[in-house]
């Protein structure tokens, strides 16, 4: 664009619109910085709420694992005192089987996909 057809606009403000749209540009300001940072937080709200309910999953994992030791030492403990190391004990939630093993041989070769 050329200088001669370029079209200048001057404008005049007195002190009251200056105050009042320098007012407008700080509250807008304002509210933008406020919504920024309530992003960042619900952001990290979201971080913090799967990270805690990752632990909560672990720790519910130790606390079966912990709970499982604990309750089959006492079978493992009379097994190894009672029984030859060719023994198992089968424990379901019905039933309890001491069974003892003369042969085996595992092959994976007839498994199907």
């Amino acid at each position: 664009m050329s200088d001669t057809n370029r079209i200048v606009y001057k404008v005049t403000f007195d002190t009251t619109t200056i105050k009042l749209i320098t007012d407008v540009v700080l509250q807008a300001d304002k509210v933008i910085s406020t919504v920024l940072q309530t992003s960042e937080v619900i952001e990290y709200e979201k971080r913090r709420a799967k990270l805690q309910e990752w632990l909560d999953e672990q720790d519910a994992f130790i606390k079966d694992h912990l709970s499982f030791r604990e309750s089959v030492k006492p079978a493992m403990k009379w097994l190894a005192e009672n029984k030859d190391p060719h023994c198992k004990i089968i424990i379901e939630s019905d039933c309890a089987e001491l069974v003892s093993g003369e042969m085996s041989f595992r092959s994976l070769e007839f498994i199907k996909d």
